[in-house]
């Protein structure tokens, strides 16, 4: 016995009919009318009454569904178990990366190019919040983390560089310090977002630096 044939059973006894049950399984009716002799046969019994235009099923073909839909019942809970246990593996198998800055994109192709990974952009004050519900495994953060439960390792250390005037006092400075800044005036441009306006707005704040706004 053959799930095929389970399943040409199973058709005919929808359809009722011998050649719609054919057309909808794709077979020619003579291969369908085989089909179904050899299972009787196989069971010793059988299972439909064959009328000119129609076929009707007996007794024990009746019972005999029951059990044929019981089968397909299975194997439709099996199909969906296994379709959800292939989502749960590929999540389980993916590194969940969170980002704050599109240049960590550059270290992550880098880093992870052979390694399955999903990356997704985070607003930097949401980092800690993601990472403790679980939504992502680490995160690329220009920030270090303030709660205890999250461990930070420094990957690398990003320099921030100053355009001034040649005749600015500080033009002839090899390096300076952001104390060097205080009182300044900064020019900022309106397209600054994110970490880096955030950045420089606690220095404004911190050493009194002035600034004014390019439009």
């Amino acid at each position: 016995m053959e799930l095929t044939q389970l399943l040409h059973f199973k058709t005919i006894a929808e359809c009722g009919q011998l050649t719609l049950a054919a057309s909808q399984l794709y077979i020619t009716p003579p291969a369908l009318s085989q089909s179904i002799r050899k299972l009787e046969e196989e069971l010793g019994a059988d299972l439909f009454i064959r009328r000119r235009k129609t076929m009707e099923l007996t007794s024990i073909g009746e019972d005999f569904l029951e059990y044929v839909q019981q089968v397909f019942d299975i194997l439709g809970q099996a199909r969906q178990q296994i379709t959800v246990a292939k989502e749960q593996q590929l999540t389980t198998d993916r590194l969940r990366i969170g980002y704050t800055a599109p240049a960590a994109l550059k270290f992550l192709n880098g880093v992870y190019a052979d390694f399955p990974h999903t990356t997704r952009l985070i607003a930097e004050n949401e980092v800690q919040n993601e990472l403790n519900k679980g939504s992502i495994d680490l995160a690329l953060s220009l920030e270090p983390a303030s709660r205890e439960n999250i461990t930070c390792i420094s990957l690398l250390d990003e320099r921030f560089l100053i355009a001034v005037p040649q005749e600015h006092p500080l033009a002839q400075r090899e390096s300076i310090s952001v104390r060097d800044l205080h009182h300044q005036t900064f020019i900022r441009l309106l397209c600054d977002q994110g970490t880096i306006r955030e950045r420089m707005e606690q220095l404004e704040k911190f050493y009194k630096i002035k600034r004014s706004i390019v439009k």
